[in-house]
């Protein structure tokens, strides 16, 4: 049951208009971000990329350009999806019928919301950084087999700890309005007004507000992505003494980001459990 409905929803997500849209749209974006650059001389022609610009960049493709906003409001777009389905389409009632736990009803769609943004983001950061370092000509002092193959592994570990904490965080947040308020509008509301107020208090207010909550509680914990900035690299260990961070705020982040997705994923299944329509 549970595997029919993780299969439901990713055939649901697959066969919207809408979510080909959006990703059409978060294509645009990072078209957008790889022409823009890193740095103010990555454009010049004579323009040498080295490895510790390079390392720099990876991070800073993903927690300066597309977590920013970019997959956030994809994250949040694919989970209305799934709600206006449930709600609009009486898709619920339907499963309700075929005897579908309430467990297996909210696990199975939100597995498979999970599934479906991790590999758009990974996908959408792979794209970057490849597009991005074929711009710059490669990366001084590794062979074009180096690049790609060190590229995947940083690129892959900064998607698993710290992007998919953020998203999990909009996805649990995002399906949790959805199943209190019963539609996929206010759902929409709240996860996007989030991410765009996150966005919006992070440009103007990350330096006059308390530092505790762009350090620990955002949905991009600094503390987070400063510890993965050099990671595995000759500049690691003294980047997290400067920076004051370590294993133990990487794993507050990160429980804090998933645990707030849980309870919001245990209140969701509590209010599947009680639903009649």
């Amino acid at each position: 049951m549970f595997l029919a409905t993780y299969k439901n929803t990713l055939k649901n997500l697959i066969r919207s208009t809408t979510f080909w849209l959006a990703i059409a749209v978060l294509a645009i974006v990072v078209i957008q971000g790889v022409n823009e650059g890193f740095f103010q001389v990555d454009t010049e022609p004579n323009f040498v990329l080295t490895y510790q610009n390079y390392i720099q960049s990876i991070i800073n493709s993903l927690g300066s350009k597309l977590l920013m906003y970019a997959l956030p409001i994809f994250s949040v777009i694919t989970v209305v999806l799934v709600l206006n389905r449930d709600y609009g389409d009486k898709f619920f009632e339907i499963e309700k019928a075929a005897n579908i736990k309430p467990s297996f009803y909210v696990y199975g769609r939100l597995s498979a919301l999970i599934s479906v943004n991790f590999a758009v983001l990974l996908l959408s950061n792979l794209f970057f950084m490849y597009w991005y370092l074929y711009t710059c000509g490669g990366v001084e002092g590794l062979t074009t087999w180096e690049m790609i193959s060190e590229t995947f592994v940083r690129v892959l570990r900064v998607d698993i700890f710290v992007g998919m904490p953020s998203l999990i965080f909009y996805i649990g947040l995002t399906y949790f309005a959805g199943a209190i308020f019963k539609n996929g509008i206010p759902a929409a509301i709240v996860g996007m007004g989030y991410a765009i107020g996150f966005y919006a208090g992070y440009i103007t207010l990350r330096f006059r507000i308390a530092e505790e909550y762009f350090s620990y509680f955002s949905p991009i914990p600094q503390k987070l992505r400063r510890f993965f900035h050099y990671y595995d690299t000759e500049w690691f260990e003294d980047t997290i003494k400067r920076q004051n961070t370590s294993v133990a705020d990487v794993a507050f982040c990160i429980s804090f980001l998933v645990g707030i997705a849980v309870l919001c994923s245990v209140i969701s299944y509590i209010r599947a459990r009680r639903r009649n329509n």
